[in-house]
């Protein structure tokens, strides 16, 4: 629109420019009768700026006319006039962009357009060329317009100026009703699921529930009342989009905490109605027996106890489904629960009616039972009477028997009184649901408290004897593996038996597993010590002939503890000892030999050069010779300990060697000292002279000395 404009000014400015310069022309060439007639070129000139004045005039007031009409379009604010109702300029939305509310296009935006539309406005006239530069190029007098001359009036410059900050006067207007919407900003900034799980913390009641549903659906009423436009001076602000996203951020929120009621209903709806279920099926057994007639007793109790409060389990949960009817868009439930919530009630009543029926049933079969029941008492205390007769002539405690023998007959007894145990609670019951008076068993009770004495013993017994077989079948490799083990599981053992009360102390049981515990806590030191990496192969053959057995332990990976546990070790137990003992010194013996053996073997000696001459000489020969009678004497003392036997022919080869090599060194360092002395004597002056064989000696021990080194 502003090209089309600018081009129409453009094409009326030439016309106006090719109308002035046609009157000029005719002006000109008029021929007046008087020579001062003549028109003077500052008056065409005059007549020329006169009508470029006035066209310049005329662009700068349609300027300044656009750009008032645009300032007092932009400051309009509703109302009537003459013409009609003016609206805002600008119409704008008002958006949730998380985590503020904010306007969609922004304040700064549409002062850019406002900017941008006064600058269009004047670059209009920048196509609007300028008189007296027709004659120049075209690409030069582009550069001569109206827009330079334009632009510098002042009066169109403050209102430019104007325009650059006319949205800032409603800047605070728009914050202050932008902030209005901050009393909703809990909607999107808290977590729901975090603040369900604080509400959750403080066990609301369904009244709590309710408050917080309705404060939902109060705030979701709030926002609908909101305008869905807000004038504020030429800003139309639209809320259209942001009500609608604050009410599906209520409706989230009302669906969170409705969604959890469900839940909650539905368990609960789920647990009144399976124990309907259950106690449906528990009123339509068959009774048969006392035990079932107590049970059917039981069940019509319970009935009539939760027939009081029924009512207050019904009722709340029949409340909270109105209110998610009423806060849930249908078809929230499916149909089976749909059906057991609109059943409850009515499958209570029938539950009832079903109790009603069974007791009736049950008043006439009491007289029946309530006979049957007093003949079963008589029955089972004679059948008391004799159980406890039998316990003492034939129970555990009995003295002279086997323990492996009281082990069964106390498993016997336990398994009797157990049967009898459930009798009397069955009677018992049956007591209770007469109205009888209880009966008493003194010897049933007797008999549980000796068999719970007997218990103590005979189990630790069995406890002991199982461990003890357990370990005779494993074999020798695991043995050394687990002896502290199988030692702290002995030495409970010991404490139980040393906790064992008094009255048990008397039976020959009681001594025999003392004994067991003993015997096996003597013969673990022993397996210890059978352990130990020092035992060979010769020991062990020292420790069966020692216990009087056969047994092959090295190399056998099939060697098992019953064997050992058969040669009686206990019997030998100072003999054993004393091998282990030796058995140790022998490893130190044998530490020591080879340690002897390997210093000689990477044992180095020492030369330096004598005098330059090309010779080499042993040195540092007084510390080995020390080290050598030092090592000499060790092994002497060696071959006197009484242990050293395996290892006799070792010794005394190494000792031979040492010596050998003693004698060698000794016989090296006299022969090296005199050559020493007498070899400066001997190679020069007179002595050579008159001593020559002795002197040729002398060059030949030189040689040695160099081939020896060699």
């Amino acid at each position: 629109h502003i090209s089309a404009k600018s081009r129409f000014l453009q094409g009326k400015n030439m016309e106006i420019e090719k109308a002035v310069e046609d009157l000029i022309h005719q002006i000109a060439s008029y021929h007046f009768e008087s020579q001062t007639g003549i028109v003077s070129d500052d008056d065409i000139a005059n007549l020329r700026n006169h009508y470029n004045r006035s066209v310049y005039q005329a662009l700068l007031h349609s300027s300044k006319n656009s750009l008032n009409a645009l300032k007092k379009r932009i400051g309009s604010r509703k109302g009537s006039n003459i013409l009609g109702v003016s609206k805002p300029f600008f119409e704008v939305d008002v958006q949730l962009m998380p985590p503020n509310v904010s306007l969609s296009p922004s304040l700064d935006e549409i002062q850019q357009c406002i900017n941008k539309s006064a600058q269009t406005v004047l670059s209009c006239y920048k196509k609007i060329k300028d008189w007296g530069y027709s004659t120049l190029p075209r690409e030069k007098r582009a550069n001569h317009t109206f827009f330079t001359r334009i632009t510098k009036d002042i009066e169109l410059v403050k209102v430019a100026l104007l325009l650059t900050g006319c949205v800032q006067g409603i800047r605070n207007t728009v914050a202050d009703y932008l902030n209005s919407f901050k009393e909703y900003d809990w909607l999107w900034k808290d977590d729901k699921e975090a603040e369900y799980d604080k509400f959750f913390v403080t066990n609301p009641s369904l009244d709590s529930y309710g408050k917080e549903l309705e404060r939902f659906k109060s705030k979701d009423k709030e926002i609908e009342r909101v305008n869905s436009v807000h004038i504020i001076g030429a800003l139309s602000l639209n809320t259209k989009h942001l009500k609608r996203h604050l009410s599906e951020e209520c409706r989230s929120w009302t669906i969170q905490y409705s969604e959890k009621l469900h839940t909650r209903a539905k368990a609960e709806l789920e647990v009144i109605t399976e124990y309907m279920r259950l106690t449906t099926g528990k009123l339509s057994r068959k009774v048969e027996d006392l035990d079932t007639l107590g049970f059917m007793m039981q069940v019509l109790k319970e009935v009539r106890e939760k027939e009081c409060s029924i009512e207050l389990e019904i009722r709340p949960i029949m409340e909270m489904y109105q209110m998610l009817e009423r806060y849930l868009p249908a078809g929230f439930m499916e149909k089976e629960e749909i059906d057991k919530k609109t059943v409850l009630r009515s499958y209570w009543k029938k539950l009832i009616a079903q109790a009603l029926r069974r007791g009736d049933e049950l008043s006439n079969k009491q007289i029946q039972y309530k006979r049957e029941l007093q003949n079963d008492i008589r029955a089972f205390k004679i059948d008391v009477c004799n159980f406890m007769g039998d316990f003492i002539k034939n129970g555990p405690l009995v003295k002279g028997i086997a323990p492996m023998e009281a082990v069964d007959r106390l498993s016997r007894f336990k398994e009797e009184v157990k049967i009898r145990e459930r009798k009397f609670d069955l009677y018992h019951g049956g007591e209770v649901l007469f109205a009888l008076p209880h009966q008493e068993y003194p010897g049933l009770e007797k008999a549980k408290k000796e068999i719970k004495l007997a218990s103590l013993l005979y189990d630790l017994y069995a406890d002991v004897i199982r461990s003890i077989n357990d370990w005779k079948l494993m074999v020798w490799e695991a043995v050394t593996c687990n002896i502290s083990e199988m030692s702290d599981v002995m030495e409970s053992y010991a404490n139980r038996c040393k906790k064992l009360p008094g009255k048990l102390r008397e039976y020959e049981s009681f001594s025999q597993l003392n004994r067991e515990i003993n015997d096996f806590q003597t013969i673990l030191p022993l397996l210890r010590e059978l352990s130990k990496d020092s035992i060979k192969a010769r020991h062990w053959e020292d420790v069966a002939v020692a216990c009087n057995a056969k047994f092959d332990v090295v190399g056998n990976a099939d060697f098992k503890l019953e064997t050992l546990l058969k040669a009686d070790l206990v019997s030998a137990r100072d003999e054993i000892e004393e091998i282990t003992d030796g058995a140790d010194k022998q490893l130190k013996i044998e530490h020591q030999l080879g340690e002897i053996k390997y210093q000689w073997k990477t044992k180095e000696f020492l030369f330096a050069e004598w005098k330059d001459r090309g010779i080499y000489v042993l040195k540092s020969t007084p510390v080995i010779v020390e080290e050598l009678e030092e090592v000499q004497m060790n092994l002497q003392t060696v071959l006197t300990m009484r242990h050293v036997k395996p290892f006799r022919k070792i010794a005394q080869e190494l000792l031979t060697s040492l010596s050998e090599t003693s004698d060698t060194i000794e016989s090296w360092v006299k022969v090296q000292t005199m050559w020493c002395a007498l070899e400066s004597v001997f190679t020069g002056g007179d002595i050579a002279k008159q001593l020559p064989k002795e002197a040729k000696k002398i060059c030949q021990g030189r040689q040695g000395l160099g081939e020896n080194n060699d």
